[in-house]
């Protein structure tokens, strides 16, 4: 494991990444409002929803996959 590990903002922006091989500890000051905007404006699945496709989904029964 070379490690690697980022912090990403709801923007999909690097807010915050690792930089050595060794244990590190990252952090970052978040806007947490920010979060709420994205998922409230860009990603509001209940708005973006459509039911009347979800019928080949829920219908489907006596699926067998074949090994």
């Amino acid at each position: 494991m070379t490690g690697g590990s980022v912090i990403v903002a709801p923007t999909v922006a690097v807010a915050a990444k690792a930089i050595l091989e060794d244990d590190e500890v990252i952090t970052h000051n978040c806007d947490l409002g920010l979060g709420t905007y994205i998922r409230c404006f860009v990603f509001y699945f209940k708005r973006h929803r459509r039911l009347e496709h979800y019928g080949a989904i829920v219908n489907q029964f006596g699926i067998e996959v074949s090994e």
